[in-house]
Parts: C-alpha cells; structure tokens; sequence
C-alpha cells in the first residue's frame, strides 16, 4: 500500500506514492466489497492479451498505452488474511481472465493511498491446484525416468 506503479507490480516503475495513515482493516474490509462477485475489469496494459497481434506488455514497454475495453469476471470470494503497517495479504478465488495486479491497483485507489503486488501465488488454475504441482527436481527426475507423475510416457 502507498506505492502505485506502471506496472501494478514490483517490477514497474513508482509512478506516485501516498501516506497509508488512516487505512485499517475495517477500511480494507469496506474496500473489498467492491471487488466482489461479477464486476467489470479494464485489462492492465502489462497484460498478455494483443492489440493487432502485438502483446499488450510489449507496447507499455515501448511507452504506448491503446484503449482497452472492459471484461465481466467473477470474483467468487476476495478475503483479507493478513495486514500489517502498509502490506497486506488477500486470497482470491476468481473466474479465468481476472487480473489480480488490476484489482491490488483499484483497491489501492478505493482505499486512496495506492498500492500493487509484491506476490503472487497462483494456488489453481482450471482442473490443477497445487496438489498437482511438481519441483524442479521431480520433473526432472520423471523425464529421467521417461514417465511423469501420473504414470503417463514422456
């Protein structure tokens, strides 16, 4: 919180920063209702879908910003689990197509101070959650082997 970027993440460039006084959890709570159920997302320009076959984040790199419509997403449940000083730690469970970076920079607006992801852990994507995942050095070790975790030939 407090720091806003072009990218709407740690990577970006600090684009303005804000005092933090006066956001609490209760105000965090109050924020967070609004991102929530069906609601409409601008797409990041630091997003991979294209514009004339060119990824959005290349153009944003070059400086070219182009006009994005908005998306119906479902953000199924958008819960506060930690906040402490200017950090603070969501778990969201949202449809495909959602961009988690947009909703940090919009709840930083709500709240008017700013903010963007220091983090992010995909936890499921689709039929795959992280009982699905494998370590580098299992992967490597099916490839090995010639077969992967589930038994299937490589």
């Amino acid at each position: 919180l407090g720091v806003a970027t072009d990218s709407g993440d740690s990577d970006g460039q600090v684009i303005n920063t804000r005092p933090v006084e006066g956001v609490d959890e209760a105000r965090i709570e109050d924020a967070l209702r609004f991102f929530r159920g069906e609601i409409d997302q601008v797409p990041s320009m630091f997003s991979a879908i294209k514009h004339q076959g060119q990824p959005l984040y290349k153009l944003a790199r070059q400086g070219i910003s182009v006009e994005r419509e908005a998306r119906r997403v479902n953000i199924y449940s958008n819960e506060l689990v930690a906040f402490s000083g200017d950090e603070l730690e969501l778990e969201i469970h949202c449809s495909k197509g959602t961009y988690v970076r947009t909703i940090a920079e919009e709840l930083g607006e709500v709240l008017g101070c700013g903010a963007h992801v220091i983090a992010l852990r995909r936890r499921a994507a689709g039929p795959y959650d992280e009982s699905d995942l494998m370590t580098f050095e299992e992967l490597e070790a099916a490839r090995e082997k010639g077969s992967d975790k589930t038994g299937i030939s490589c």
